[in-house]
């Protein structure tokens, strides 16, 4: 509905297209009122046929009309035409409207969409010039005119300029200006909507499955009046605060009556009415009414339909035009303190009583007090009037499914009673969260997962534990594959922003009370939110109770570790840099930082019960690749945090429990990955520097832990296949610095390639006569080319170690250095100093009798340690 305030520039819309949808099946409806003035075809008469009323008296008499109309009856609008064309992108697009009679239901209305782009609907053309400009709009474009700051100059101003609904400001001289030169283009924003089967995919509004924006709006289709004695029927709409003692007249404007209701003249008023079927029996509806929802809703909420029968005719100064004949209440919450449902909604009319004189406003009601709960448990009697609409809510804030809404509900800022903080009703609202849909839990997931992590870290170890297996449990539910089919390695999408994106440490408060700024707890006296899932984490893993319930949260524990260890890691990560800022004042202060000691032992702890549970068969080869992995990667981040020794005694742990010789079905899929994980890490050569160990750094100790592992394994082995995939390993130890873009430089590759060089001695056991690398290996004659593959794989390890050496520094490698050796005074040496500390005593181990060699396809045969005359390709 445009008003001539809104003519002044072409009006422009914002919509949102699913990737889904196909642009073929898509149309642009549009929906044409004019004021109510009568009998329809009387009142189109001059619209469809201009000819009849050219005159200049017949136009001075539509004039004179049109000014009576609007005075009497400006509020109320009846149907006029309505069009469709495709939705597809083009300029000057005509539209042919069609004239229509009265309300259309929807499912009518999209029956006739195919007749009325053909052309041939029956019902009459509207001689008008209707087009439209189509264009598609950027991803950047939209990010730009919605997220950037209007007061940050730019010589690239956005092309959309999106209204706000909440400003009374018009476009200026200015902006119309450019407007028309193109420099920028005001348009309102539709609100998107998405069917039942893409809700799960897009969320209900098409921004996602989870609610990263603020939305909280309610939707209210008036629909039909059966049963009714008038005609010529309005509905005016209001959301109430409170109840009121009486349902007045049209220019009421009572304090409970909130300016909440969206008008098409993109303004929010405090009422909105519904378009009018002139002299219909049983009137029907075909309006949208678009409500904003306050964040804290009281039971009081409630909308209020009030029925007015309006005279089309001129009357008398002293009778309104319209009177009130009834009304209906739709409560906002239902019985159990949920928002209304999506759905249909039936009401009986509460008719004005016979004896209630009309007023100049037009009349009133009285209503007795508790009108609003009576509402909400009355039955429906279709003997009389019923009122019936359809009503669609559309928020972040509320949940319509009654556990997420009961557990909510006392964070919406209202005054909550302090039963609600009592032990036995935060477990309740926790568990309860099991049982609610899981589309439900995800939408609103971001929220609950804050509340939940406050209650498992301010809570007693009843609510922690209640805690724990509720944020498993919705966890579960927030993620796209079910339990037991998550791909190993890959965290959820929605986990993954929670985890990355949206947890903050800081904004963990606790839930079960809202405390001052003089009373809440100091920086040092809060629980950190990774200490709470340690504790409450190594109890589960520790408890050995074979009780069902424990053995299922265990379970999921495990199939969540790697979300939980990240989580915990972040939440390490944020509380040591704030206690640094706590402590220091301004002192700037960077990762990593010592963790403190009870910490350090608790998640130690938690660290050993997961290796356990990784070799554990009896949960399951999927499981056990998901905490494997999980554990690796944690150990991997877990460097970049603290700089404690724990993560170096973990490793070397669970490195020391591989059985060598064990099955090939753990080494493959569970002990390999582990050490996949940990040789890939970009900062593999940064942790070799040195490690602290009783007071004595030791250089090169995850080098040299994995090397002498899979070398055993390399050595001991009776599985062709496992010994193979283990040299490739350790080839791969050695290729992926290679290539790592941290450390291309030639200064890094030395440095990287003298680390490893204490792990030659190792590499030249195998040319011993019986061994890998020998020209004799007895018992495997059978085997030809996997001993081949064997010989190459580990050629090519060999090969790395040399082809980042600088050819100054070669020779050394090959000869035994005069004096004694220093490897027995171990020294205090910075990252440069110690490589070179490799260089003057690596010799000592590195002697042979004749030089390794190796074919290319230019050179039948090139000595590796003549660099003076050739120089290694990378390919090695």
């Amino acid at each position: 509905m445009l008003n001539k305030a809104d003519c002044t520039i072409p009006p422009a819309a914002l919509m949102y297209v699913l990737p889904t949808l196909q642009m073929q099946n898509l149309y642009l409806v549009l929906k044409v009122s004019k004021v109510l003035a009568g009998d329809g075809d009387i009142a189109a008469a001059p619209y469809c046929t201009p000819d009849k009323f050219a005159s200049t008296s017949e136009q001075q008499k539509l004039v004179e009309k049109a000014v009576d109309c609007g005075l009497r009856l400006g509020r109320y609008q009846q149907p006029f035409a309505w069009g469709t064309i495709p939705l597809s992108k083009g300029i000057k697009r005509s539209m042919t409207l069609f004239r229509q009679r009265g309300c259309i239901p929807e499912e009518q209305r999209i029956s006739l969409i195919s007749d009325a782009i053909r052309g041939i609907l029956k019902d009459k053309v509207i001689p008008a010039s209707c087009e439209f400009d189509v264009d598609d709009i950027s991803a950047e474009e939209l990010a730009d005119a919605k997220f950037k700051n209007p007061e940050i100059s730019s010589s690239s101003r956005p092309r959309l300029k999106i209204a706000d609904p909440f400003t009374i400001k018009h476009p200026s001289e200015s902006d119309v200006s450019e407007q028309h030169g193109d420099k920028g283009i005001h348009c309102r924003e539709v609100q998107p909507f998405c069917t039942s089967s893409l809700v799960p995919k897009f969320g209900s509004v098409g921004s996602g499955p989870v609610a990263v924006s603020y939305v909280n709006t309610l939707y209210v289709y008036p629909l039909q009046i059966e049963k009714c004695q008038y005609r010529n029927v309005a509905i005016r709409v209001q959301l109430l605060q409170r109840e009121v003692d009486a349902v007045r007249g049209v220019e009421e404007s009572a304090e409970a009556v909130l300016q909440a209701v969206y008008r098409a003249n993109n303004q929010v008023e405090r009422s909105a009415f519904a378009p009018v079927g002139y002299h219909q029996k049983n009137p029907q509806f075909d309006d949208e009414i678009k409500i904003c929802l306050p964040e804290c809703l009281t039971r009081d909420h409630h909308l209020l339909f009030t029925f007015y029968h309006v005279h089309c005719k001129k009357l008398q100064p002293n009778q309104p035009q319209q009177e009130v004949v009834g009304y209906a209440v739709m409560p906002i919450l239902g019985k159990d303190g949920t928002i209304l449902q999506d759905g249909k909604y039936t009401a009986n009319v509460t008719p004005a009583p016979a004896s209630s004189k009309p007023l100049a406003t037009g009349g009133g009601i009285s209503l007795s007090p508790g009108y609003v709960a009576a509402a909400r448990v009355a039955p429906l009697d279709n003997n009389k009037t019923v009122f019936s609409c359809r009503g669609r809510v559309v928020s972040s804030i509320h949940s319509q499914d009654s556990a997420v809404a009961a557990f909510l509900s006392p964070f919406h800022g209202s005054p909550r009673p302090d039963a609600v903080d009592k032990e036995d009703a935060i477990v309740n609202r926790l568990m309860a969260l099991n049982q609610s849909s899981a589309l439900n839990v995800r939408y609103f997931f971001f929220m609950i997962a804050k509340f939940v992590l406050g209650y498992l870290r301010h809570g007693t170890s009843i609510v922690r534990w209640s805690a724990f297996r509720t944020l498993l449990g919705i966890m579960e539910k927030a993620s796209w594959n079910p339990r037991g089919s998550l791909k190993v390695h890959e965290m959820n999408r929605v986990l993954h922003d929670f985890v990355h994106i949206v947890f903050d440490e800081k904004c963990i408060d606790n839930p079960s009370k809202s405390q001052s700024p003089a009373k809440s707890p100091t920086k040092s006296e809060r629980k950190s939110v990774f200490g709470a899932l340690l504790e409450t984490w190594l109890n589960v893993l520790n408890n050995k109770a074979s009780i069902e319930e424990n053995a299922d949260t265990k379970r999921m524990s495990l199939t969540y570790s790697n979300v939980l260890l990240q989580l915990i890691l972040k939440s390490m990560a944020m509380n040591l840099l704030d206690q640094c800022d706590t402590s220091s004042g301004d002192t700037a202060h960077s990762l990593p930082m010592t963790l403190a000691k009870n910490d350090e032992m608790m998640l130690e702890r938690v660290l050993d019960q997961l290796i356990a549970c990784a070799g554990d068969t009896t949960n399951g080869l999927l499981l056990q690749k998901e905490v494997n992995r999980s554990v690796a990667y944690f150990c991997r981040g877990v460097f970049l945090v603290v700089n404690n020794v724990f993560p170096a005694r973990v490793i070397d742990r669970y490195v020391k429990w591989i059985d060598v010789q064990g099955d090939a079905n753990s080494l493959r899929h569970i002990w390999f990955p582990f050490l996949h994980i940990l040789v890939d890490f970009e900062f593999f050569p940064t942790v070799n520097g040195a490690a602290e160990t009783n007071s004595v750094k030791t250089r090169a100790w995850l080098a040299k832990a994995v090397s002498e592992k899979l070398l055993l394994i390399i050595d001991t082995q009776k599985e062709q296949k496992i010994r193979v995939d283990a040299v490739r390993l350790l080839r791969r130890m050695f290729a992926a610095q290679a290539y790592n873009s941290r450390f291309q430089s030639s200064e890094h590759q030395e440095r990287i390639a003298l680390l490893y060089y204490p792990l030659f001695r190792n590499l030249a056991q195998f040319t011993t006569p019986g061994k890998l690398l020998s020209g004799n290996v007895p018992g495997l004659l059978g085997e030809a080319k996997s001993v081949l593959d064997l010989q190459k794989e580990t050629m090519a390890c060999v090969g790395h170690l040399l082809c980042s050496v600088s050819n100054a520094q070669l020779p050394y490698f090959f000869r035994p250095l005069a004096g004694e050796s220093t490897q027995g005074h171990e020294t205090q040496l910075d990252f440069t100093d110690q490589l070179a500390f490799y260089h003057r005593v690596v010799g000592q181990v590195t002697h042979y009798s004749h030089p390794w060699q190796c074919s290319t396809p230019s050179d039948a045969s090139i000595p590796l340690c003549n660099r003076n005359s050739h120089k290694l390709s990378k390919r090695w």
